[in-house]
């Protein structure tokens, strides 16, 4: 397998049977070396979940825009991945805007708004206190 100009492959210790490699950058390797234990566990269960159901990945762009929004806004709306930029504002949206009952992040279609909420909550820890 050959390697881009200018990334690195990672080396296969632990599991050398498994034909998954990756091509990073040296900033990339670096930056994946000063996570800590917790983080990698959850980027290595992140990469596990996807490759035991590819269909998560029909909802490439849904996931890529609430992660882009998480890092600049601190409140998404769990139903419609709207970004606010105070709790109050969110709590206001959700009392008062209707919603779509088709979840954003896997396509399952609840039977109200408060059903979404919960099954948002339940299945991807996208909670609303």
């Amino acid at each position: 397998m050959s390697v881009l100009p200018g990334k690195k492959q990672l080396e296969r210790k632990r599991y050398p049977k498994y034909e998954i490699t990756f091509n990073i950058t040296e900033q990339e390797h670096q930056n994946y070396h000063s996570l800590t234990p917790e983080q990698k566990k959850f980027l290595r269960m992140l990469v596990r979940l996807i490759l035991q159901k590819p269909e998560l990945l029909n909802y490439v762009e849904t996931w890529y825009n609430f992660l882009l929004q998480k890092v600049f806004v601190d409140y998404i709306c769990p139903a419609c991945l709207a970004p606010f930029p105070h709790r109050r504002a969110l709590v206001m949206h959700l009392r008062y805007e209707e919603h779509s009952t088709e979840c954003k992040m896997c396509g399952r279609e609840l039977s109200s708004t408060d059903g979404l909420l919960d099954h948002v909550c339940k299945k991807h820890n996208i909670c609303v206190q």
